[in-house]
């Protein structure tokens, strides 16, 4: 019988390190799943976006990732930009990301509608997170369709209308952003026909109407 009980501990325990085994080598592939591209005020977008060699614009960026992909954005100044179409999946999300506390992103008058600084539209499973950007003519980032968009960690101040505006978008995650200063309506607009929306640790404070405004639409 203590023969019986020592194999069956010593089965458990070997059992324990496999699966410790199994969850490191998932983990270590998880981690390399997905190509980085790196984002700096000295990068050229004639480079291929490597750490030694990164792009210049966040616009450069958003034409190379796809899905699991991320981009690493450096302290620096930015061209407004567009994100339309980019598609990962739960388990491949398409990451943009501010590696430091002062990645600004500034207003530009060289798109087709210059109104929001950041325009995301028809995109799913796509993060944003980090950025500041202040002054846009309308809202520093708007979403527009698409669903499983996550917004954190952004400041946005003193734009026209709205810090962040949302419309027709589902699933949404607006986590630890401050937004403040809007000239006309609120910090967060949460608008038009968008189901099981997420907000939680935003700061929003000394804007002209609401702090976080939510839209509830019977149907659109």
């Amino acid at each position: 019988m203590k023969i019986l009980e020592v194999m069956i501990s010593s089965f458990s325990r070997n059992a324990s390190v496999f699966r410790l085994a199994v969850f490191s080598l998932s983990a270590a592939f998880s981690v390399v799943a997905g190509q980085v591209f790196y984002v700096s005020p000295s990068g050229n977008d004639s480079n291929p976006g490597t750490q030694a060699q990164p792009f210049r614009e966040i616009r450069k960026a958003i034409t190379a990732v796809t899905p699991g992909d991320t981009a690493l954005v450096a302290d620096g100044s930015y061209l407004g930009f567009d994100v339309f179409d980019k598609v990962g999946a739960s388990n491949e999300p398409i990451t943009v990301r501010a590696t430091g506390a002062n990645a600004v992103v500034i207003t530009t008058t060289d798109r087709g509608d210059n109104r929001d600084t950041i325009h995301i539209e028809d995109c799913a499973y796509l993060v944003v997170d980090g950025f500041r950007s202040f002054n846009a003519n309308r809202a520093a980032l708007r979403v527009q369709g698409g669903h499983h968009v996550t917004v954190r960690n952004c400041v946005f101040g003193n734009n026209a209308t709205w810090g962040l505006f949302t419309g027709f978008s589902d699933d949404l995650l607006i986590e630890n952003n401050e937004c403040f200063g809007s000239m006309t309506q609120h910090g967060i607009y949460v608008s038009n026909s968008g189901d099981r929306p997420t907000l939680r640790g935003n700061r929003c404070h000394d804007n002209f109407a609401g702090g976080i405004q939510l839209n509830a639409d019977v149907n659109i």
